[in-house]
């Protein structure tokens, strides 16, 4: 590589090329603000022109100060990796990509994602392949191979990825790297139960950390510990891990690393073995904390493993449910079902110690399990304390997976297709819903067998099931034990499930486990119904007062309406008297004309004002011989100016008619109302469109059709459209008179009104009114 002349360039690459050696010391701060520095130095001089070398010091680093982090699992916080990503694309840089990559490769080993490290791996390899010396850079990458095969416990692999990292190691030197491979060869070897050996590797790390003083020696240190943590020889573990603990002061410059996580895990298990609970228990919450700060959650389940181990150990049940939960939880996040398998274990054995029958107690302490009509009556307490919906719904699911101890519970309802949804979900644990969407889903096939058969199903383990073994939730979730019961409308009509299931565990829910929650079922389905007509009610009494109030307001209008009118009556009769006077006087014809166009106005006004009158009036109807076509023509005066504003064309196409026997009044409402319903249809869904109102004779009818272009009617909306009560406006839009009331008045009139829509293509209502006279009672 032919590196520049300048001084900046030649004191920046002897800086580079110390970090790795402050590195392997364990000397994170100083390396860190040394680099730190040089980054911000780079950025100042590249705001001039800068050249590739520049370019490349730059983006060197930036790379080694996230190392600096990501080799210890802590995160920097920085965004320079991703600058540092940019800068290799921009320059095709080859060399700094793969360091991108492979920082990115050791922190996710370190977490245990596994799905990332085999997507970084093929990323890494990639760019081994245009590098000029491949083996140099992937000596690198193998300490985080070595790491992902041993949390997954394929021990084999774990053993070739160190042993080619040995041998590279060897080769080139790297003496902090040579001890990093002894101490996961030792790893790979104790996994496949040979534990001399192990020791023997561990024994080669400890010797070589201690001649070269590299920061690899204190991990080599506390897996020796653990090694005779595993023997039962308290003395040489004790003396191990305090060396460790020594070390971890002195040496390495980062608080709260992944060696941090370890010491005090191991920590915990030596004063476990001592007898000292409470010392266990506070390094292991001390480990679950830093884990918990590093966003860890490999380090999060191994420790809370430990942790509920130590709680089941103290028979502190309750504890140890919590912490194993937590640790199967953040197994399945990184979907690592070698370690789930452990917590698998755990909860299984925590579930026969608590079936394991006490000692006796005197007949004052005892606590038998509560009888189920006893759990009957306060489930039916719970649910009939609120009639609110979502209140009942959650209560139902709570109260369930309270008394069965399930991890995740559902409650499913059935829509109007007929098929499931999931309305409310709980769970135990809180799990990062990006990572864990299927953790929120429930399994289909089971449902959907319960569903088919609508018959109860309780399985002691879903993965020894032949109709389920392969579904994808039971399979990635661990799911093994599952209760799914029918809701039924009055014992007859599905209208939904409860599903609860346990993960990991066999045998979690038993006979008596499904007749209760059978039982709770029956009850939350009536529960739910009566939740539902409540609901219904109440929208129906919200929707009422609404009416009322609206029908107030009109009221109130219709008399200020009425009252303003008359007043302004006389002073338009007063202008019209007086033009009509200068007409007469008037030779200028320009002034004629305009003294007509002011008539004409005050002849409109007088027009709409008797209208408004008529409209407002309030008496009893008086049914007398009247032509339809004039009530149209009157009501679409009425709205000529609204609809204009609005931008909607309105086409009138008449025949003749013969007379109809009605009330003025209430057809011209009647026509009114269809035309403001037609407009707001238009205007929900464009800026203008068309409405075309006709008039025709059938046979002893006349009948008229209000015909628009607007939003149209849903289908399941057709058949409710003339129901009382039922609205798709806003409180407050429209006339507040009601497709109801509108249906009211042409059945009155011995008529019918009837619509037809089609979503998006617009409504036509017809409104029939016989022409012969009838004898009609008056609803």
């Amino acid at each position: 590589m032919i590196w520049g002349r300048g001084k900046f360039l030649r004191d920046s690459r002897n800086l580079l090329q110390q970090v790795p050696d402050l590195l392997d010391r364990g000397l994170v701060k100083s390396c860190s603000e040394q680099v730190k520095k040089l980054i911000q130095l780079c950025e100042q001089k590249k705001r001039g022109k800068a050249n590739k070398e520049l370019w490349r010091i730059y983006a060197q680093a930036l790379c080694l100060y996230e190392q600096g982090f990501s080799r210890f699992g802590r995160k920097s916080g920085s965004q320079y990796l991703k600058k540092a990503a940019e800068v290799a694309q921009e320059n095709d840089f080859a060399d700094i990509t793969f360091w991108v990559n492979q920082c990115r490769l050791e922190y996710a080993a370190i977490c245990g994602r596994t799905k990332q490290v085999q997507e970084l791996k093929q990323a890494v390899f990639e760019c081994l392949k245009k590098l000029e010396s491949p083996s140099e850079f992937e000596v690198f990458c193998l300490p985080a191979l070595a790491r992902d095969a041993l949390n997954q416990g394929d021990f084999p692999a774990a053993g070739q990825w160190a042993k080619k990292l040995l041998e590279l190691s060897s080769k080139f030197a790297k003496a902090n790297l040579l001890v990093q491979a002894n101490v996961l060869l030792s790893k790979a070897v104790f996994g496949l139960k040979r534990r001399e050996e192990a020791l023997s590797y561990l024994n080669k790390a400890v010797s070589l950390g201690q001649e070269k003083k590299v920061e690899q020696l204190i991990p080599a240190l506390y897996n020796t510990a653990e090694v005779f943590l595993g023997q039962d020889n308290i003395a040489e573990a004790r003396r191990y891990l305090k060396d460790s603990q020594q070390r971890l002061n002195t040496q390495l410059e980062l608080p709260d690393s992944y060696y941090h996580i370890h010491l005090l895990r191991l920590q915990g298990l030596l004063a476990q073995k001592e007898k000292k609970s409470e010392t266990a228990e506070e390094c292991f919450n001390q480990a679950v904390k830093i884990a918990n700060s590093q966003e860890n959650p490999l380090e999060q389940g191994l420790t809370q493993l430990k942790l509920g181990q130590l709680y089941m150990e103290l028979k502190n049940f309750e504890k140890a449910t919590i912490a194993l939960e937590e640790a199967s939880g953040k197994f399945i996040i990184i979907d690592n079902p070698f370690q789930l398998s452990f917590a698998k274990d755990a909860r299984q054995a925590l579930k026969e110690s608590r079936k394991k029958p006490k000692a006796k107690l005197s007949e004052k302490q005892s606590s038998p399990a509560r009888p189920q009509a006893e759990m009957l009556d306060e489930f039916m307490k719970l649910i009939i304390s609120n009639l609110d919906l979502d209140a009942v719904l959650n209560n139902v699911i709570g109260y369930i997976m309270k008394v069965t101890d399930a991890d995740r519970g559902f409650l499913i309802l059935l829509d109007e297709t007929g098929k499931l949804y999931s309305q409310v979900f709980r769970a135990k644990e809180k799990f990062d819903q990006k990572k864990s969407r299927l953790f929120r889903k429930f399994s289909q096939s089971i449902t959907e067998e319960v569903l088919k058969h609508q018959k109860s199903i309780c399985l002691t383990d879903a993965q020894g099931d032949a109709r389920f073994a392969n579904s994808d939730s039971v399979v990635d979730l661990d799911i093994r034990s599952v209760i799914c019961a029918p809701l039924k409308k009055e014992q007859k009509e599905m209208i939904g499930l409860i599903y609860i299931d346990r993960h990991s565990l066999v045998n979690a829910f038993g006979p008596d486990d499904l007749t209760l929650v059978e039982s709770l079922a029956d009850y939350a389905a009536i529960a739910l119904v009566n939740a539902r007509l409540h609901s219904g009610v109440q929208k129906k009494l919200e929707s009422t007062e609404a009416q009322l109030i609206q029908s107030e307001k009109m009221a109130t209008v219709g008399v200020l309406a009425g009252g303003v009118a008359h007043e302004i009556n006389t002073p338009l009769g007063a202008i019209l008297l007086n033009t009509e006077m200068l007409l007469k006087q008037m030779e200028s014809k320009s002034y004629k004309k305009m003294l007509k166009q002011i008539e004409g106005s005050t002849q409109r006004c007088k027009q709409i004002i008797e209208m408004l009158l008529q409209y407002s009036r309030k008496t009893n109807p008086k049914y007398e011989q009247l032509d339809l076509n004039q009530v149209i023509d009157r009501s679409c005066t009425f709205l000529e100016q609204q609809l204009i504003h609005d931008n909607i064309h309105l086409s009138k196409e008449q025949k003749k008619l013969s007379p109809v026997e009605g009330n003025f009044n209430e057809l011209m409402q009647v026509f009114t109302n269809l035309l403001v319903n037609a407009k707001e249809a238009i205007k929900s869904v464009k800026e203008s469109g068309t409405i075309i109102i006709k008039s025709f004779q059938d046979g002893n009818f006349a009948i008229a059709q209000v015909k628009d272009d607007g939003v149209g009617i849903p289908q399941e909306h057709i058949n409710k459209i003339f129901d009382p009560f039922f609205t798709t406006k806003d409180i407050g839009k429209g006339t507040g008179l009601g497709l109801s009331i509108v249906y009211r008045i042409v059945e009155n009139h011995q008529g019918s009104l009837e619509v037809s829509s089609r979503p998006k293509q617009g409504s036509v209502f017809t409104v029939r009114v016989p022409v012969q006279k009838r004898e009609v009672s008056r609803k």
